[in-house]
């Protein structure tokens, strides 16, 4: 399988493990919109003549630059450019009716 995966950000802080209450919001930090190239592959094996069980494994790339930093203002510790990468594998239970 290949296709495009469109994310939209809802939030984005960060905060120290031991002191949440040092907690910075970078949300105007990060463009709202990604654009990702995703490829992967699957299998499916019949458990029995009703159900049937499906992996998946794939990988995304993002193809947009994810820093919005460049009223240089912000953030300081933000990349003028970075992307998202990343693997999913999923598992499905699919049934005839």
């Amino acid at each position: 399988m290949s296709g495009l995966d469109f994310g939209i950000l809802s939030t984005a802080k960060v905060y120290t493990t031991n002191n949440k209450s040092n907690e910075k919001d970078l949300y105007d930090n990060i463009n709202k919109f990604d654009l990702a190239a995703m490829f992967g592959a699957g299998a499916k094996i019949k458990v029995s003549k009703k159900f049937n069980v499906l992996f998946e494994l794939r990988y995304s790339q993002s193809i947009m630059n994810q820093s919005n930093n460049n009223s240089g203002a912000a953030f300081e510790d933000i990349p003028a450019r970075f992307r998202t990468a990343g693997f999913q594998f999923l598992t499905y239970l699919s049934f005839n009716l």
